[in-house]
């Protein structure tokens, strides 16, 4: 919207005081509407006569604030201190166009934020099996073997421990990465704990191995940085230059055992100590 521009010396410029109060109040009427429509300091006849009256328009003219023409006045200097239609209307469009480019901005993030969402919500692809199609450098891990029967419960002095369950979780992997900070006496950061505990509860469900997990956490507390996936390929690539194939059925529930029985075994040592 445009607006009417008044000079703070408007109250005493020579003029106003030649013309008279009732004639600048007049002025500022007509002022007004001339802005609101757009006329570039044309002031209709019967604009003049409703805000006010010939003797003030005359005083006006004698003033030399108006300027008289065909069907009434020209305000004196107008364009020199206010818009033009022409500048208005042009900043009237780009201000349209900038608001149009800022909602279709806004609803292009949108899509964009909804389709991301969509594709975060898809089932993972089906797992490369043709060796020629993997990443180069990429650490190859077998998926975790399913569930086994139990393992035959151990007993101490007829105090029965309580069965393991044989798939890990990742508080096992947690478990020695924070012994290992403690054993160096190093300060003990929850912040990397937690993302250690995620990486590993990641890692675990792509099928890695807790025992090449609980060594990268190991590493991690003498190195003092979290990141456990680099520390598994980077353990990976020393102990073995060849990919790890997909273990046989028999393999998996043989693996399974043994991990989970090195951890009831470590439990017993735990509570005879105790």
């Amino acid at each position: 919207m445009p607006w009417l521009k008044v000079d703070d010396g408007f109250h005493s410029h020579p003029k106003v005081m030649r013309a008279g109060t009732a004639a600048a109040g007049l002025w500022v009427r007509c002022g007004s509407y001339v802005a609101q429509h757009l006329t570039d300091g044309f002031v209709p006849k019967e604009i003049a006569r409703a805000y006010g009256t010939p003797a003030l328009a005359r005083a006006l003219v004698d003033a030399g604030l108006w300027v008289v023409a065909d069907g009434g006045w020209i305000m004196h200097d107008y364009s020199t201190r206010n818009p033009s239609r022409a500048k208005v209307e042009e900043e009237r469009a780009e201000a349209t166009e900038r608001q149009r480019k800022a909602r279709d901005a806004a609803k292009s993030k949108r899509t964009t934020q909804t389709s991301v969402t969509d594709m975060s919500q898809r089932d993972d692809p089906p797992p490369v099996t043709d060796m020629s199609q993997r990443t180069p450098g990429a650490v190859t891990v077998p998926p975790y073997p399913a569930r086994t029967q139990p393992v035959p419960t151990p007993t101490s002095g007829g105090a029965e421990l309580a069965p393991l369950d044989p798939r890990p979780d990742a508080g096992t992997v947690v478990a020695a990465y924070v012994d290992a900070v403690r054993a160096t006496a190093g300060p003990l950061d929850n912040r990397a704990k937690g993302r250690i505990a995620k990486d590993a509860a990641a890692l675990l469900a792509d099928g890695a191995p807790v025992s090449l997990l609980i060594d990268a956490a190991q590493r991690l507390a003498a190195n003092g940085y979290a990141d456990l996936g680099a520390e598994a390929r980077r353990l990976h690539g020393e102990r073995s230059v060849t990919p790890i194939r997909r273990p046989s059925a028999s393999e998996a529930a043989a693996n399974a055992a043994l991990e989970a029985g090195a951890r009831v075994a470590a439990r017993h040592a735990a509570q005879e100590g105790a």
